[in-house]
Formats: C-alpha cells, sequence, structure tokens
C-alpha cells in the first residue's frame, strides 16, 4: 500500500509540475493577440464578408477547385477564418484551419522578415556586402560580386537575368550547385539598377544569416517568428512538411478539365528562403497579425515600413501587378511587391509551386488583410485578392 501511495504521489506531483510549466508557457504570450476571442462586427465588415464567402463559393463551384483556405484580419483582429473543400480529392477529407499547406514564395516575406530582426539584433546590415558572409560567392564579374548588397538579393535587383537557374532547381539540382554557378551567368544590369525576379540569389539571404548567427535558417524562423506568434502548424522544409501527412493538403493540377492530384516535390524546398515555407491559414492569421505592426516585440511597424518602401519599379504590365484595379504606381520592396490602388498603398505577394497557390495581401494604413491559400492554380485564387480589395472598397469587378 505504501509503494501505491507513493506511486500516486509521485503522480500527482508530474501533473502539478505539468500544469504549472503549461500555465508558465501561455503566461509569456499572454499579451499575444488572441484568436479566440469572437469579434464584433459593424455591418458593412460582416456585409464585405458576406459578399466575398459567397463569391469564393460560387468560384469553386464553377472551377471544381478541390481546397481553398481564407484568413481576414482587420484592426488587429482575425475577422474571418473560412475553409473550402479537400485536402485531397482521392480522400475527400475537409480542409480544416490547421491542414498545412505550402505557401512556394510567400516565403520570401519570412526571410525579409527575418532578415529585418537579423538587422535589428545588429549582427547584419542591408547595404553588406553578401560576400562578407558568403565569401566563396561569385558572380560573371568579379567587380558585381563585390558590390553586390543584402538590399540587392531582397530587392531582385541583383543584375541576373530573371529567374537565373531556377531551371536547375525545377530539373532537382540542389541550391548550393546552382548558386555556384551563377558565375556563369551574364548579367543583364549592374546590381541595384534592374528588377529580376529571383529564386536561387534570393536564397542567398540564407546564408548570410546562418553565417551572421550561427544557426541553421529554419531554426532561426521557428524561434524568431513562429514560436513567438504561436504559428503551430507552421514549418520549413520537405521533410517538416510530410514528417506529419495526416493533416496536409496535396498538391493537384487541371487533367481534361479535372483536378487530379500529384506527388509532392521537394524540389523547390531547396531554395528555402525562397519557396520552402509551410504554414496552415490559421497560421497565416498570426503572420498577417505581425505584418500589420501588431507583434512589436517580433518586429515594429518602423522595421516593417522599411521592408515595404519601394526599393525598385516595377513595370506595370506584369501580371501580379496590373491585376489591382486602378493601379498608378508599382514596386519591389524588400521581400514584397506594393502597389498604389485607388490611392492606397497595397503590400502583396502570390506564390506557386507544385500545385499549391498563395496569396497574400494587406493595406498597412487601413489595417486589413488578407490571405488565401489553395492546393491548385486557378482563376480565382489569381484574382481572388484584387476582387476583395474591390468590394472593400465598394468598387465594381469583373469576375475570370
Amino acid at each position: 500500500m505504501k509503494k501505491v501511495a507513493l506511486a500516486f504521489l509521485l503522480i500527482v506531483v508530474v501533473i502539478m509540475f505539468t500544469n504549472v510549466h503549461v500555465f508558465s508557457l501561455r503566461k509569456s504570450h499572454s499579451t499575444l493577440p488572441s484568436n479566440d476571442a469572437v469579434p464584433v462586427l459593424d455591418a458593412q465588415t460582416q456585409a464585405l464578408l458576406n459578399q466575398f464567402d459567397a463569391y469564393t463559393r460560387e468560384s469553386i463551384e464553377r472551377e471544381q477547385l478541390p481546397g481553398v483556405a481564407v484568413v481576414v484580419v482587420k484592426d488587429g483582429q482575425v475577422i474571418f477564418t473560412q475553409c473550402y473543400g479537400v485536402k485531397s480529392v482521392d480522400t475527400q477529407e475537409l480542409i480544416n484551419p490547421h491542414t498545412v499547406f505550402r505557401l512556394a514564395s510567400l516565403s520570401k516575406g519570412f526571410a525579409a522578415v527575418l532578415a529585418s530582426i537579423i538587422v535589428k539584433d545588429g549582427q547584419i546590415d542591408w547595404n553588406d556586402p553578401v560576400r562578407k558572409y558568403v565569401p566563396d560567392l561569385r558572380l560573371y564579374k568579379n567587380q558585381y560580386s563585390d558590390l553586390l548588397t543584402i538590399r540587392h538579393v531582397l530587392s531582385h535587383t541583383t543584375g541576373l537575368p530573371r529567374q537565373a537557374f531556377s531551371n536547375l532547381i525545377e530539373a532537382g539540382h540542389s541550391y548550393l550547385s546552382a548558386r555556384q554557378r551563377l558565375a556563369e551567368v551574364k548579367p543583364t544590369h549592374k546590381p541595384g539598377t534592374w528588377y529580376n525576379y529571383q529564386n536561387v540569389a534570393y536564397s542567398l539571404i540564407g546564408e548570410v544569416v546562418e553565417c551572421a548567427t550561427g544557426r541553421r535558417f529554419e531554426q532561426l524562423l521557428y524561434s524568431r517568428i513562429f514560436l513567438p506568434l504561436q504559428m503551430t502548424n507552421a514549418s520549413a522544409g520537405y521533410a517538416n512538411f510530410m514528417l506529419d501527412t495526416t493533416n496536409i493538403a496535396r498538391p493537384h493540377r487541371l487533367e481534361k478539365e479535372r483536378y487530379r492530384p500529384i506527388p509532392v516535390s521537394p524540389n523547390y524546398y531547396e531554395v528555402m528562403p525562397a519557396a520552402g515555407v509551410n504554414a496552415s491559414i490559421s497560421d497565416m492569421g498570426q503572420w498577417l497579425l505581425l505584418l500589420l505592426g501588431h507583434y512589436p516585440k517580433v518586429i515594429t511597424k518602423d522595421e516593417l515600413k522599411t521592408l515595404y518602401q519601394k526599393q525598385i519599379d516595377v513595370p506595370m504590365t506584369e501580371n501580379n501587378h496590373r491585376a489591382f484595379p486602378e493601379a498608378t504606381e508599382s514596386w519591389y520592396g524588400l521581400g514584397w511587391r506594393g502597389v498604389i490602388s485607388h490611392g492606397r498603398h497595397v503590400v502583396f505577394h502570390g506564390g506557386y509551386v507544385n500545385g499549391f497557390r498563395s496569396e497574400i495581401a494587406f493595406i498597412p494604413s487601413e489595417d486589413i488583410g488578407i490571405a488565401i491559400l489553395s492546393n491548385a492554380p486557378s482563376w480565382y485564387i489569381n484574382s481572388a485578392v484584387p476582387i476583395f480589395f474591390s468590394m472593400y472598397w465598394g468598387l465594381p469587378y469583373e469576375e475570370n
């Protein structure tokens, strides 16, 4: 009996210790924005959400899309989270707020925010030469190797031709093997003078922050972003995406007018800062709150403003930019696209990889943002964000 009593006492102590530990963890995050509170919305905002929800449902039905997840934030709160459709047309399992998607090029925004945090720590500077941290970097012209800065990398102004060696990544080559061949590519411009979108060169930021901090890129994402934001489903890399396949979205492509599932490809995970982040729509709500300045202990509004301001003009003919109604100016910042649409500064980015499509956009001055994740490319997701803002502004819009 004494042994039984002792064992029972031990169990009680363990439970008490566990409960105290969990309480401490929650207490340490008590200042974070809460997802639990049900926001009280004004009639105009509720009408907007109802309108966009109806538009999304009609689009999904019309295109027979597999799955879509949407989150909207406003005034420091998550005001709308909705999941539509299935993780895979084969299993017919419904998507839920914690279903994980690949974010593709939305990953670039995470890399830029992480870099800003490292800048705040004083470990790097935007104008540092990349070779300070990646000494074996060689470009076609030696003087360009010395001129290339962190700012150039994150603004796609490296001087390299568009998507230099993305074809190697698509063919299954490693990031390092592609990066080491950049010396073979003849530049089109001097660094800092022209916009040409990159994946391989953009991922130099991963090597930079790893050298500056002595920690792996994915570890930095976790400790500096995912953990403080309580992005509990977020991760980076192929292995982490496939670690628990019970709640991941499966990619699809259109074949003979039907969406069919395709295998998850590891290729673009090689360029992790450019395309390697995974997250759920629940995670994306917290991410939007950070981007709108509601996690000042992680990154301040002034630091975010640096990321969003113009680094280089982008032609208005770019599909990503001309989709916005009455856009008058467009540019690329540090990891983020920008456009002036109806007099508002809209910050946004899109992504596509291996059957996954994602979009994110927000207006800092009006504290509103939206993110959309999908496990199939579609007309809907190509135009949904501009249509959302047209609805928000009370403007007419055209459906594709």
